[in-house]
Parts: C-alpha cells; sequence; structure tokens
C-alpha cells in the first residue's frame, strides 16, 4: 500500500512542477496585485508537501514493518498455545494407553 502512496506522491509533484514558475503561467496569475508574494506563498506549499515523500519511507514503511513484526508475535504466540494443547492431548493419550495396558 506504501508503494501506491509513494507513487502518487511522485505523480503529484510531477504535475506541481509547473507552479515553480506562476509567471509563465499567465492563466494562473491573472490580476494577481503581488505576484512576488503568491509565488512565496506558492513555494512554501510545495516545500511542504516535498515532505510527505521522505515521509512515506520513513513513518509509514516504519509503521507497516512494525505491525508485520506484532502479526509474527501473534503468529508464534497462536503456535505456542496449540503446541501446547497438543502435548496436554498427547499426555492424556499416553496415560490412556498405558492404564489400558495394565
Amino acid at each position: 500500500m506504501w508503494e501506491t502512496f509513494r507513487r502518487l506522491f511522485q505523480e503529484q509533484s510531477k504535475q506541481l512542477q509547473f507552479l515553480q514558475d506562476l509567471k509563465s503561467s499567465p492563466t494562473w496569475v491573472g490580476g494577481c496585485p503581488d505576484l512576488e508574494e503568491l509565488q512565496s506563498i506558492v513555494n512554501t506549499l510545495i516545500a511542504e508537501f516535498a515532505t510527505v515523500g521522505p515521509r512515506i519511507d520513513t513513518e509509514l514503511v516504519d509503521d507497516t514493518n512494525v505491525l508485520i513484526q506484532q502479526i509474527s508475535n501473534l503468529i508464534s504466540i497462536d503456535q505456542g498455545y496449540r503446541s501446547r494443547d497438543q502435548n496436554s492431548s498427547m499426555r492424556r493419550l499416553s496415560w490412556i494407553t498405558v492404564r489400558s495396558g495394565t
């Protein structure tokens, strides 16, 4: 799932590249009284958006690894319970076999 998020982020980042230079896009800035302020706001937002990629790589991947480890631990615990139950059954079967043999 995080690979999907990473690809989506990369595609969105490419689509935002044209906003880096708003002066070349009169459609977007038509009638803007303060183009420098608008460019500054856009650049700040693009820089903030750019932090999402590393967060996908670190936080989301780390969280996924933690969840996988927790699932593995639960499976191990379940196997332990099953083994204990099986040992208990074997003990009963051995006891019945020994008792019936005497």
